[in-house]
């Protein structure tokens, strides 16, 4: 005998619901990259000197899967320029990462170079390029900001030196 309306929606409902807690479940099991182990923290080595630069944090899970979360910081004028987190293999990481002058740093002064970038560029009326999972990604690394002190512009003065591409960046990051 077929079901009745009413039956074959509660069933449904009911199959739904428990497809929904198994997905949950499956997934709470899993760690956020937040959580995976800091490999290494890098700075770009000239970033005072040159104006611009990359901080660089990659994370290791325990089942061998690398990410790195990757910040662009104008130290002259815009602050945190651009962001973004990519999940790759370990070499292919290490011979982006090879491609420039780096030097390691702690994590905690990588967290807080990232922060006070965005801070500077909140001083200079930009909204800076940082999305909810790159913020996310360096979230849990412990950090006191007053550890490290910071001097953005050049010459305590924002310096803008304008790229190629810039002509698209600057209305999208104005506040």
């Amino acid at each position: 005998m077929a079901l009745s309306h009413k039956k074959l929606q509660r069933k449904n409902l009911k199959k739904q619901k428990k497809r929904k807690q198994v997905k949950a479940k499956k997934y709470s099991q899993i760690a956020s990259p937040s959580e995976w182990t800091i490999d290494c923290s890098l700075v770009y080595e000239h970033i005072w000197e040159e104006g611009i630069g990359a901080v660089a944090i990659v994370r290791r899970s325990h089942d061998g899967k690398y990410i790195l979360g990757n910040y662009l910081i104008d130290v002259w004028a815009l602050g945190l320029k651009d962001s973004f987190i990519r999940q790759a293999d370990p070499q292919d990481i290490f011979d982006h990462l090879k491609q420039q002058p780096m030097k390691q740093e702690s994590p905690s002064y990588c967290k807080a170079l990232i922060l006070a970038a965005c801070d500077y560029s909140y001083q200079n009326g930009l909204r800076p390029n940082i999305n909810n999972k790159c913020k996310a990604f360096i979230e849990n690394i412990s950090c006191s900001r007053s550890d490290f002190q910071f001097e953005f512009g050049k010459d305590g003065k924002p310096l803008y030196i304008s790229g190629p591409y810039d002509g698209e960046i600057i209305p999208a990051m104005t506040v």
